[in-house]
């Protein structure tokens, strides 16, 4: 089940019909006021904004009297707040955070860690923001199943720290030092062990770097032969989205020390992509062409 919250901090009016609808939950009852908005006839919850987290949970809870703990709930957020407190709903599989800001008005957001250290961890975050402030490297933000980011500035220190199955970053620049270290890593066994595909896109081409990080890291199937084509089910599939991730075919690959699994890496214009297989070195050659 999804719930969109819109949270507006300025004094713009909204031209609409607001009603009560009393909310019951437990023992008590409580009434908020929504108004139907826009061309979609929306029902928007209104508040002010220091009730933000209250008017929230009533809907949540309402919501869970209705249908129970055995649904999972995602929470999408539309902000221009700089600083955000996600609040603690029960059963929350994964948020979404979208700032209103253009780009020329992006400012950092600051997510309470509070939020993360409290929860269990969460199945998936989705996040379109100018840019992030960074999170202690043991925080839960980076266990996360599978992490999708749209960023203006700044890089992540996901590429160290994410701890996740899945990872989409847009918008964020490394250095071919950067993926030399992430790959080393990955290869050691100390890191990344649940990593199952990591993807990053920047504006600018990664092709300049790409000979430096796959001289340094990489293996080669014979030029002559087809390579196999990575693929798999994402954790959290959007509405619009297809249900695999985007295939990586290439011929580099790396392996890893501990369990000799292999792992198939891919620069293409301006995408880094890396996918884990669940086979060793000898079963992944068997499957070349």
């Amino acid at each position: 089940m999804n719930i969109d919250v819109y949270r507006k901090t300025n004094n713009r009016k909204v031209d609409s019909v607001g009603s009560l609808l009393p909310l019951v939950y437990g023992s008590s009852t409580r009434c908020l006021l929504f108004r139907i908005h826009g061309v979609h006839q929306s029902t928007i919850a209104s508040s002010s904004p220091h009730k933000y987290e209250f008017v929230l949970e009533s809907i949540h809870n309402y919501i869970m009297d209705l249908f129970g703990t055995s649904m999972e709930y995602d929470w999408k957020m539309y902000t221009n707040d700089k600083k955000l407190s996600i609040p603690q709903l029960q059963n929350l599989s994964g948020c979404a955070i979208i700032q209103y800001q253009n780009f020329v008005d992006w400012v950092e957001l600051e997510l309470e860690e509070h939020f993360f250290s409290s929860s269990p961890v969460l199945k998936w975050i989705h996040m379109q923001i100018g840019s992030l402030k960074e999170f202690s490297p043991d925080s839960k933000f980076y266990m996360t199943e599978s992490i999708d980011i749209f960023k203006i500035d700044g890089v992540l220190d996901l590429l160290r720290y994410f701890q996740g199955r899945q990872a989409f970053l847009n918008a964020c620049r490394y250095e071919s030092s950067d993926f030399i270290e992430f790959v080393k890593r990955w290869k050691s066994g100390n890191a990344f062990q649940k990593l199952e595909y990591f993807y990053c896109n920047d504006h600018c081409s990664y092709e300049s770097m790409e000979n430096e990080v796959l001289n340094a890291v990489a293996k080669y199937i014979d030029t002559t032969k087809k390579p196999p084509t990575h693929t798999l089910p994402l954790v959290h599939v959007c509405i619009d989205n297809k249900p695999n991730t985007n295939p990586i075919t290439s011929y580099a690959y790396v392996v890893r020390e501990t369990d000799g699994h292999v792992a198939s890496i891919l620069f293409q214009e301006t995408m880094f992509r890396f996918g884990v297989w669940d086979k060793t070195e000898e079963e992944f050659l068997a499957m070349v062409e």
